[in-house]
């Protein structure tokens, strides 16, 4: 048997408990599904930096083959922001998942090699 709705707003406003811990566990939620995002998108711009790695370090092999000076690698960070200052941040926050990833992101980005 449950209370009527009436009575239930009657206690609710009362006791601030329910209310302090909703907010709580919304702080919460909205904290890892925000963090969940974020690692999502790491993700993503690992793999195309790792591509961006591959093609600029065979450009260079050629390049040094000709004798032109090679191209200065960008570190994951400083590639990010050029990125971004070149093309604009066209991520759409709500296609990224903010659920718990599957396996999580590889922490580890190949250091430049020139």
């Amino acid at each position: 048997m449950s209370l009527p709705l009436d009575i239930v707003r009657y206690i609710y406003t009362f006791d601030s408990t329910c209310h302090d811990n909703y907010k709580s566990c919304m702080d919460s939620l909205r904290h890892s599904m925000t963090t969940n995002r974020i690692c999502d998108r790491i993700s993503g711009e690992t793999y195309v930096y790792n591509i961006y790695l591959q093609t600029t370090r065979s450009r260079n092999a050629h390049k040094i083959r000709l004798g032109i000076p090679p191209r200065k690698l960008d570190s994951f960070s400083e590639y990010i922001l050029s990125r971004i200052r070149l093309y604009g941040d066209n991520v759409d926050p709500d296609l990224l998942s903010p659920l718990r990833l599957l396996r999580p992101y590889n922490k580890s980005v190949p250091a430049p090699i020139i």
